[in-house]
Order: C-alpha cells, then sequence, then structure tokens
C-alpha cells in the first residue's frame, strides 16, 4: 500500500477530511463496479426526485450474506435514511422489492473499491472480512469510493454520518460496539458529514478530551473568527463551554502521495488545537 503507508508514516491527521457533499444517494450494484459511480439519476420509484448535488454511493452485501439491499438516500440536514423500492442485487436475480428494509442497526460502509484505489481494496477488503467473522450477519457493506484513500481502512457509518478512517487498526471490541450500538471509535473518527474540517477538528478534541462515544452526544461547535486557516472555535455540550484555536499547517515530515495514483506528492494534514479557556 503506497499512499496509506506514507500517510501514516508521518502520522497525518485524520480529523477534519471531511467532503463538503451534503447528501448522498446509495445504489445497490453486483460485482465488480466501475471505477466511478457516476452522477446520480434524476429519480427513483419510493424515493422521488433525487436531490442535484446527491453524490452517488455504490453499495453490495458481504458474500453469501442475506442483508438486503435498497436503494437509499441520505442528507446531512436532518440525518434520516429515506428507503425506496428495492431493485435487483444482480442482472439475473429475482427481484428484491419482497426483502424487508435495511436493518434499524446503524449502517456501516466499508470502501473496499480497489479499482478506484488500491489501498481501499487491501485495506478494506479484510476488515470487512473481519468484521463479518466478528459479528456474523452485521449490517457492514462493501461501498465505493467515500474520499481519503490514503486513509483506508475508510468507512462511513450512518444515519448518524461520520467518517472513520484507519479502521483496520482498531479493536475487536471497538469495532463491535461501532457495528452494532454506532459508538464511534474516538481514535479514528475523520469527521462528521456536513461540518467544515476545522469543526469537525473542534467536535472530535471534545469528544476525546471528555470520552463522548455516542453520535447523539454532540457537541455544538461555533466558527466565531477565520482567517485563513486559523480558526477560533466554541465548542460546548453538557454545562462545559471551551474556546479553541485551531490552525491547520503543512506537516512539517514532508510531502505524501494522496492516491495511489498521483503522479505529485502533496503536503501532509496537520491540525494544532491551544484551549484558550
Amino acid at each position: 500500500m503506497v499512499c496509506s503507508s506514507e500517510s501514516r508514516g508521518i502520522h497525518e491527521d485524520l480529523r477534519g477530511t471531511v467532503p463538503r457533499h451534503r447528501s448522498y444517494l446509495f445504489l445497490p450494484t453486483p460485482a465488480p463496479w466501475p471505477r466511478f459511480a457516476g452522477a446520480a439519476p434524476a429519480s427513483l420509484p419510493g424515493l422521488g426526485p433525487i436531490p442535484t448535488d446527491a453524490t452517488t454511493i455504490l453499495y453490495r452485501s458481504y458474500p453469501n450474506s442475506s442483508a438486503p439491499l435498497e436503494p437509499f438516500l441520505w442528507n446531512a440536514h436532518d440525518r434520516t435514511i429515506t428507503r425506496g423500492a428495492a431493485r435487483p442485487e444482480t442482472d439475473r436475480g429475482p427481484a428484491a422489492a419482497a426483502c424487508p428494509p435495511l436493518p434499524r442497526a446503524p449502517f456501516l460502509g466499508v470502501c473496499i473499491h480497489g479499482r478506484h484505489d488500491p489501498c481501499c481494496g487491501l485495506a478494506g477488503a479484510p476488515l470487512l472480512h473481519r468484521l463479518h467473522n466478528l459479528l456474523p450477519g452485521t449490517p457492514a457493506f462493501g461501498v465505493s469510493h467515500i474520499g481519503g484513500d490514503r486513509l483506508a481502512a475508510n468507512a462511513i457509518t450512518l444515519p448518524s454520518g461520520y467518517l472513520l478512517g484507519r479502521l483496520d487498526t482498531a479493536t475487536d471490541e471497538e469495532l463491535s460496539e461501532l457495528a452494532l450500538d454506532g459508538l464511534l471509535p474516538l481514535g479514528h473518527i475523520r469527521g462528521r458529514l456536513g461540518s467544515t474540517p476545522a469543526e469537525s477538528v473542534a467536535e472530535i478534541w471534545f469528544r476525546q478530551r471528555y470520552g463522548l462515544r455516542r453520535p447523539e452526544d454532540l457537541p455544538h461547535t461555533t466558527i466565531t473568527s477565520q482567517h485563513d486557516d486559523h480558526y477560533t472555535i466554541t465548542a460546548e455540550h453538557g454545562g462545559r463551554r471551551h474556546l479553541l484555536d485551531i490552525r491547520r499547517d503543512p506537516h512539517e515530515d514532508g510531502q505524501i502521495h494522496f492516491t495511489c495514483s498521483a503522479t505529485e506528492k502533496s503536503s501532509g494534514l496537520r491540525w494544532r488545537i491551544t484551549l484558550r479557556r
């Protein structure tokens, strides 16, 4: 693994590596999937019009799993899963319309899209296998590209909308609690979709300081000032309130490839956090 090894080698920050996508369309698809998922369709049965800004994520069940597959929407505004009419898992298989809805346990999507980036396949596929060995029948699915290839093994957990990285180094206990109860592994949070990178960094700092693993224990963050990559942010929850200085700096330990296919190196990411009060 090239890009993920380089990122780990300089201890690049996981925090704040969240894209600005605000809605996702998840579509079941047979293997193999294309290198890129492509644009979202304009509408789907049961879902109606698809938001024009929706990012398409392809997903599939673990081999020999009976987990139901159906198109669904998720957005960062209300953080709910909207389900549509199911469709066949394979071109030759029976229609999945009779399948029950997706499990109410957290949806965990592990990026195994090796055609997009080898690191995602080499780190993600064994993680998905490990999850199903730990918890047979768990609602953990393989998904296509979700960004941050160098942070593999990557995952997205819904409906809370957190991106997670380097989950291959998580403990069995952390993985079990994540898959069963949605408890966040604090050392593996990349950020909360719908928030800015700096807000995600402030939230993660607060969660780690007070051990807040439940997604619903959400610190409220407010950017009070910003100058270039220097932010002043308040973070508060449960009667605790802190003022943080947060700065994003180029990593001083050198440059890395952000993807395995990148021809040029870029500066790794590092956030510096100072507690003002």
